[in-house]
């Protein structure tokens, strides 16, 4: 999504979802850039461990519901 994927960073946005051409060209290009695929897992791994480790979030969810 928007919100974690930044275009031509650690992914590739897709603009029309129900457009063929454009889905296929942006996984053509995925497949022919090796090191582009590395650079975005490498990224995306440590972005998601970041901001979505379990350990992380689990405190902060438990005082969320025992704020309502």
């Amino acid at each position: 999504t928007e919100e974690v994927i930044k275009h031509g960073f650690n992914g590739y946005l897709i603009s029309a979802p129900d457009n063929k051409e454009e889905i296929a060209k942006w996984i053509q290009m995925a497949l022919n850039n090796l090191s582009f695929r590395e650079a975005a897992q490498d990224y995306n791994v440590a972005y998601m461990y970041e901001h979505y480790n379990r350990a992380t979030l689990k405190p902060k969810i438990v005082a969320l519901y025992l704020n309502l």
